[in-house]
Parts: C-alpha cells; sequence; structure tokens
C-alpha cells in the first residue's frame, strides 16, 4: 500500500504542467506526460483540479483544504461527497468538458489540473498552470485490452483478459464480445443491479455465458471508481481477486478491507453498511 501512494505521489508530481512568470527562485520546473519542461510554483496553496480522478488523489494525499475548483462529476460523486463534504462548496467552473474561464480566473489557482488538451489549450491561454491526463466513459460497446491499467489488475487478481487487442476503450461489436464469451463481466461506473439489468436487457449480449451464470458484477465505486486512475486500486486487485477466485480468497473480508482503508487514508470511519454499498457500486 505504500508503494502505490508513494507511485501515486511520483505521478501527480510529474503530471504537472505549467506556464508561470513568476520568478526562478519561487518557482520549480517539471516535466509533463509530453516530455516538455516547463515550471510550476514552489508553493501551491490554491488548486483547481478539472481531471476528474485527480480529485480522488488530492483527497487521499490530504491536500483538499487547497481545492478550489472541481468538476461536477466529483461533486455528485457520493462517496466523495461523504468523505469530505466541504466539496459541495467548491466551484465547479465546467459544462460539460468545456472550461467557463471566467468562472476558472475567479478562483485564482497557483495550478490547475486537467484531463483533455482542449481544457489545458484554454487555461494556458487564460496564463494559468495545468496538467495532462487521459478521460474516459463507459457504455456496452467499449471495453479495455491490453497494454491498459485495466488488464494491470486483470493480471494481479489472477485473471486474463479476454480481450485481445491493445488500448484503452476499444470499441467492440456485439459479435466480438459473443466469440470470446467471457466467463466473467465487470462493468465500470454502474452497481451490481444495474449492469445485471443492461446486459440481459441486450439481445445478443443476455446469451453471454457470464449473463446466463449470473456472474456480472458493476465496478465498485468509493471517492472515484476503483477500476481506473484510482487511489483506491489497490482495493480493486483485492476485490478482483476474490471476485474471480472467491474459494482462494474466502479469508479476506473486503467489508473489513475498505473500512480499514478509508480509517487509516481518509481518517473517516465507513459503517458496514456503507462500506457494503461501496463494493456493490451504489450511491
Amino acid at each position: 500500500m505504500k508503494k502505490l501512494l508513494k507511485l501515486l505521489a511520483i505521478f501527480l508530481l510529474f503530471s504537472s504542467v505549467v506556464s508561470s512568470s513568476a520568478m526562478a527562485s519561487s518557482t520549480r520546473t517539471v516535466t509533463d506526460m509530453t516530455g516538455e519542461k516547463v515550471k510550476i510554483p514552489k508553493k501551491i496553496n490554491r488548486v483547481a483540479d478539472l481531471w476528474h480522478a485527480n480529485n480522488q488523489v488530492v483527497l487521499l494525499l490530504g491536500g483538499q483544504s487547497k481545492l478550489v475548483a472541481t468538476t461536477p462529476l466529483v461533486k455528485k460523486q457520493h462517496w466523495f461527497t461523504v468523505v469530505d463534504p466541504k466539496i459541495a462548496k467548491v466551484a465547479a467552473p465546467l459544462v460539460g468538458n468545456q472550461i467557463q474561464v471566467e468562472e476558472l480566473v475567479k478562483t485564482k489557482p497557483d495550478v490547475v489540473i486537467a484531463s483533455d488538451q482542449a481544457q489545458i489549450k484554454e487555461s494556458r491561454q487564460a496564463k494559468l498552470p495545468t496538467v495532462l491526463h487521459i478521460v474516459n466513459s463507459t457504455d456496452l460497446t467499449k471495453v479495455d485490452g491490453q497494454k491498459t491499467i485495466v488488464n494491470e489488475w486483470i493480471k494481479l487478481a489472477g485473471g486474463k483478459n479476454a480481450i485481445s487487442k491493445k488500448g484503452n476503450q476499444i470499441s467492440v461489436t456485439p459479435e466480438e464480445l459473443i466469440k470470446v464469451n467471457p466467463d466473467v463481466i465487470i462493468v465500470g461506473s454502474t452497481s451490481t443491479a444495474q449492469a445485471r439489468k443492461a446486459l440481459r436487457a441486450n439481445s445478443q449480449l443476455s446469451h453471454l455465458k457470464a449473463v446466463r451464470e449470473n456472474k456480472v458484477y458493476g465496478n465498485p465505486q468509493g471517492t472515484f471508481p476503483w477500476d481506473r486512475y484510482s487511489a483506491e486500486e489497490a482495493l480493486q486487485v483485492l476485490w478482483a481477486a476474490k471476485t474471480l477466485h472467491p474459494q482462494e480468497m474466502k479469508n479476506i473480508n473486503m467489508v473489513s478491507e475498505v473500512q480499514k482503508f478509508y480509517q487509516k487514508y481518509y481518517h473517516y470511519n465507513l459503517t458496514a453498511k456503507q462500506a457494503k454499498q461501496i463494493l456493490a457500486g451504489e450511491n
């Protein structure tokens, strides 16, 4: 767990991109994910985080008090608001993925963390610092293949990705899914009940082995969905391993593991009921 947190901290540091007019003595140079060397202030007190998933990392690292702007999605993330009720009062200067530049500037951020090129361009034009990463979306026609974070936790959990193609969010046809006919289906950003309902309602996918055998699961969602770019990724590996290998992992109590994680890293005491809701992907 300590190694995971160190990696997250390093990842956050080296994902920063900055455009700053401050003197060299008050700035430091970092390299962004495109290899560009840029400057950020040495001391950062005000953060505008427009990358959904990264807000969770800020929360886990204890920096939520520095957030002056976030995203509407984060403010609607049930368990995030439970752990950090103050997020409700933080500005969310976005309409869809479109930045409301004037509203963002009003928050007076020292740095802006962003998740797509359009946001980065707008922020730089407003002379604000930014960060770069890739966004994600989920539907029944998009899956994650090889060389992805999803593929890594599948392997760590003792599973094999049914998709042999490389890349995130690969568009596939129902026929391709029928051909690979997975033993287990995990659906992101939804509850187990909703995932099963959606697949059963699909005339083609309802015949898949996993659907027929009731082995469809919504991926757990805590302060952010566990399945990608999550500070709670360590719990994802445990959950996936127990889901794929229930007998071998029968001594692992996921409710207890979730409670311990939240107490240790968020300093928040979840009830058993709340932990079960998180594991079921429910808000």
